[in-house]
């Protein structure tokens, strides 16, 4: 967090700049980049330049947004724009899905497989398996490894990725249907 010298702010005030409006750059702002006002710009003396820039650097890091009216503060993470505790919640508990699997998710229930098949790549894909890992997690105190090789832990992408005998069998899948996916595991 940035904080400026009193004496920098009052002279921002003398200038009639109390507004994040009052200081957008408006012949550099973009549709994709918001351009704020340089010290040069806002005629700050020396002494206080360096202050400002840190203070423009911070608003670029924030990613702050800038729309007509009055100021606001806006959460990122809630659809609406405004923190609630719910919001909040959701945001701790659910894990973050990477990209690919939204992509994964849209056309996992349209496959022509059996419905035992999709629902256990739902629960792959939503790490909803009782692997070691995730049992831990529900406070069962049990052994964590690889059953199989005992050398990992026991987690879902050990179990359906990574293990030796399930890269051969992705392997012998993938060179007998033709896709246009490869398979590198990891």
């Amino acid at each position: 967090m940035h904080r400026s010298p009193s004496d920098l702010l009052l002279h921002l005030r003398e200038q009639k700049i109390t507004h994040l409006e009052h200081i957008v750059d408006e012949n550099n702002t973009s549709f994709l980049q918001l351009a704020w006002k340089t010290d040069i710009q806002l005629n700050i003396p020396p002494p206080w330049q360096q202050h400002w820039r840190n203070y423009i650097q911070a608003l670029l890091e924030a990613h702050i947004r800038w729309t007509r009216g009055d100021d606001e503060i806006i959460w990122a993470l809630a659809k609406s724009g405004r923190y609630t505790p719910k919001e909040g919640y959701i945001v701790l508990v659910e894990p973050r899905k990477p990209p690919i699997l939204h992509k994964l998710w849209k056309h996992l229930w349209k496959l022509k497989a059996p419905p035992r098949s999709k629902l256990l790549m739902w629960c792959i894909l939503r790490n909803r398996i009782p692997t070691g890992d995730n049992l831990m997690k529900r406070s069962f105190f049990g052994p964590h490894w690889c059953h199989f090789c005992n050398k990992e832990g026991e987690t879902a992408s050990h179990i359906f990725l990574n293990y030796p005998i399930i890269c051969h069998l992705w392997n012998l899948v993938s060179s007998a249907i033709p896709s246009i996916y490869s398979w590198h595991p990891g």
